[in-house]
């Protein structure tokens, strides 16, 4: 009894983070939608198409040395489309560094078609794995 309640604590501690966190969707450097937080608002719209910023990646070995040279390929950005199997993104574009480890991801709108959750993974060599998960919402 006291597991089962200490568990359901944990899980609603974890729900309240993922509210807090707040990430952002840009095109050509101009908010799509406004702000997005995991869960709460929204990414963009599906079908649209815009950069997402990915990170901090950092090393692996010291677990603090954000890794600014990265080369992250299209084959590298796993797109996950409401808990379905991760797949690579359409976009063929490579991502770009930004800053302190930091890189802008661009989805072009068949990677953002689908209403509903969308998470991304990057997994690097020499890196600690990213990921992030956004709302896409439908056209109005």
């Amino acid at each position: 009894m006291i597991k089962t309640i200490i568990n359901e604590k944990i899980d609603r501690c974890k729900a309240i983070i993922d509210d807090c966190l707040i990430d952002s969707i840009y095109n050509k450097n101009e908010v799509l939608t406004g702000i997005v937080g995991p869960m709460r608002e929204p990414l963009g719209q599906y079908g649209s198409s815009g950069y997402v910023k990915m990170g901090p990646f950092i090393d692996d070995t010291d677990g603090k040395t954000p890794l600014t040279t990265l080369t992250i390929a299209q084959a590298d950005v796993k797109l996950s489309k409401n808990n379905a199997t991760f797949a690579q993104k359409s976009d063929v574009t490579a991502c770009a560094h930004n800053e302190n480890g930091w890189y802008n991801v661009f989805l072009n709108a068949t990677d953002i078609n689908t209403a509903g959750y969308i998470d991304i993974l990057i997994d690097m060599d020499g890196a600690l794995p990213v990921k992030r998960k956004f709302k896409v919402t439908a056209g109005s």
